[in-house]
């Protein structure tokens, strides 16, 4: 998915408030916020080829044009530059004040989350024909926190992770040491979503915080989509792309996918009528593979 293709109205909401809060710092023109967007943003590269951030100039002047128009910045023609209004920095003080209010915090999402997709919630159906455990794969597990979740909930977990390294925060072996502390057992796995070889074994597949940082979703869906029984669910959580998680996480924030771009990727990948439920700054999406 080209990044430098987004045109959601909650990507340029971001982008607005960013180059608010930039040209808080600093004044600055068209030339050196289109700079500054690409410097700052550049540190999701480690995550995506294409998780920095590209506007054209017709698309920054945009931007500017509408925080012009809504008071927030003025032209100082002494610098022939933009610089941030007395309306500007009240905007800022509130996207500080609702960046605090909205946040919903980890192991509450994750609760409500599990409580979405266990019995009796999504694959409870799973229970009326026999299954006394049903399945469920955790894509790109980290440390291990969902597939624990999961396995105490009642069902039977395997996770898989391409980035865990021995040694490292969220590597398996610390996923391992969480889920003996849990009192659960779990399948932990050193593998990729896409190279698995199985098809139709789970009765759930989840990506809890996981999706922002695939390289390649398309394909990621397509995987899971393929690994899914025929009924399964597919349950995904991860940050919403709005002002009040842009200004905790910055342009980590701008690797999610927004509302629109989930339901587009899940059903190119075969899912049918996804579900997105918003909790402020984060989103459950749940999709389900047909029959």
């Amino acid at each position: 998915m080209p990044r430098a293709e987004r045109r959601e109205p909650e990507f340029y909401q971001v982008i607005e408030a960013w180059a608010l809060l930039d040209l808080a710092e600093s004044p600055g023109t068209c030339g050196d916020l289109l700079e500054r967007l690409a410097e700052q943003s550049a540190s999701n590269l480690a995550y995506r080829v294409d998780g920095a951030v590209h506007l054209s100039p017709r698309q920054m002047n945009i931007v500017l044009g509408r925080l012009h128009q809504g008071g927030f910045i003025v032209r100082d023609r002494s610098a022939n530059a933009w610089v941030v209004s007395e309306a500007g920095q009240k905007l800022l003080a509130e996207f500080q004040a609702r960046a605090e209010t909205v946040e919903v915090e980890k192991d509450d999402a994750a609760d409500r989350f599990v409580s979405m997709l266990a019995p009796p919630g999504a694959i409870g159906m799973a229970l009326t024909l026999g299954i006394d455990r049903p399945t469920a794969l955790d894509v790109g597990t980290g440390g291990g926190f969902m597939a624990c979740k999961l396995a105490a909930a009642g069902l039977d977990v395997m996770a898989v992770d391409r980035w865990a390294e021995e040694g490292a925060v969220g590597s398996l072996a610390e996923a391992e040491k969480n889920a003996c502390e849990a009192g659960v057992f779990v399948q932990f796995r050193h593998t990729d979503v896409t190279a698995l070889r199985r098809r139709d074994a789970f009765n759930c597949v989840v990506a809890s915080n996981s999706v922002h940082e695939m390289p390649d979703v398309p394909a990621a869906f397509r995987a899971v989509h393929r690994v899914l029984k025929p009924g399964g669910v597919f349950g995904g959580l991860d940050f919403k792309v709005c002002v009040e998680t842009f200004v905790r996480l910055r342009f980590h924030a701008l690797l999610a996918l927004t509302e629109g771009e989930w339901r587009r990727e899940l059903r190119a990948a075969g899912f049918s009528r996804p579900r997105v439920h918003d909790l402020g700054t984060r989103l459950i999406i749940l999709a389900r593979k047909p029959k």
